[in-house]
């Protein structure tokens, strides 16, 4: 079997619109077993929801690409892959423990959260990548900023009261040789959803990054509902032990002027000015960023459409560098003092 056709086989026989839970596949211990799948060179697993357990046994695999299996809690032994030189693993939640000791493995790269036994050659490259969890309230412009940041249209955009974002969605991007991985949160104030399922999908996008955050962006267009300021509150006193305003950046969202320093920062000013309590919330974050991340999804027929359109998507581009900028300096560590085992029921309670 080709190096081709191997991915193809394998694609071909197990699908995640299956739900499998479980990837077995034992090759050839002989020549003369041509019962068996002779497969080799490299395989990529992705995308397999449901997955739990991964058992791959005499085959003739280079390289291993496992991704996006958010249920996966076991590789079994390696040893039995001994043509075996390169695993990757990536955004695998579940997968807290891998025994490499007996392998010919002389490359891994995966996230620091899991524990690894290495074979003496190997080679380790943990993941860096920089999580950021957005928060914040609906119609704040919350799913467009993911858009800007990622620099795509993954991000249901609306400009309806009622949200576009009805679970958690997570998405990488790279930017000057850094990954970083946005995790949008349902938003608040969701008239769909009442404030128990807001908060328990809000706990989930928690809990889809055990890594540890390193920057959560609060989102607001200014106004600072009594809706903003209580999941403010919740967030540093249920969610999260002290420490985390440390950690949390404002993003001030549809301000016209946002390339101009001066008028930024009297804007903040007048932030400060509207009550003790908003003021408390801007004195204790990281910073407030603003910007302006006008829609590029515009449906109109005027003769002025493109170029609206081409003006708006230089305000995005002008946006991300300032938010990418400064989430540059300040993704410095990760946070991950977060109080994962008892969240639920700190929300619960927290809602009464």
């Amino acid at each position: 079997m080709t190096k081709e056709q191997t991915q193809e086989w394998f694609d071909a026989r197990y699908s995640n619109e299956k739900n499998e839970k479980e990837i077995n596949i034992v090759g050839k211990e002989n020549l003369l077993d041509f019962s068996k799948p002779d497969l080799e060179g490299p395989l990529k697993i992705k995308g397999f929801t449901n997955l739990e357990s991964i058992n791959l046994k005499y085959l003739k695999l280079t390289s291993l690409e496992i991704s996006d299996c958010s249920q996966l809690r076991k590789i079994t032994d390696l040893s039995k892959l001994p043509k075996l030189k390169c695993l990757s693993v990536r955004n695998c939640p579940s997968l807290i423990e891998l025994d490499c000791s007996n392998s010919n493995l002389t490359s891994l790269d995966c996230p620091e959260y899991i524990t690894v036994k290495s074979p003496p050659n190997l080679v380790t490259t943990e993941e860096k990548e920089k999580f950021i969890l957005i928060v914040g309230r609906t119609g704040s412009g919350k799913s467009a900023l993911c858009n800007v940041l990622t620099d795509t249209n993954k991000f249901m955009e609306g400009g309806y009261a009622v949200s576009e974002t009805l679970n958690v969605q997570k998405e990488y991007f790279d930017w000057k040789g850094t990954k970083y991985c946005v995790v949008d949160t349902v938003g608040i104030e969701n008239t769909r959803l009442n404030m128990k399922e807001l908060l328990h999908i809000m706990a989930d996008g928690i809990n889809l990054i055990p890594e540890g955050i390193n920057q959560v962006l609060f989102v607001t267009d200014g106004s600072f509902s009594e809706s903003e300021i209580r999941t403010y509150n919740l967030s540093r006193d249920s969610i999260f032990e002290s420490g985390i305003l440390d950690y949390v950046t404002i993003v001030r969202t549809k301000f016209t002027n946002f390339k101009n320093k001066s008028e930024c920062d009297k804007d903040k000013r007048a932030m400060l000015e509207r009550s003790v309590t908003i003021a408390e919330m801007i004195n204790s974050c990281n910073d407030v960023i603003h910007v302006d991340n006008l829609p590029t999804n515009i449906i109109d027929d005027d003769s002025d459409y493109e170029e609206r359109v081409n003006i708006n998507r230089n305000a995005r581009r002008r946006s991300r560098n300032i938010l990418l900028n400064h989430l540059e300096k300040v993704c410095k560590d990760k946070y991950n003092k977060i109080k994962i085992d008892d969240l639920r029921d700190k929300l619960l309670a927290y809602i009464g």
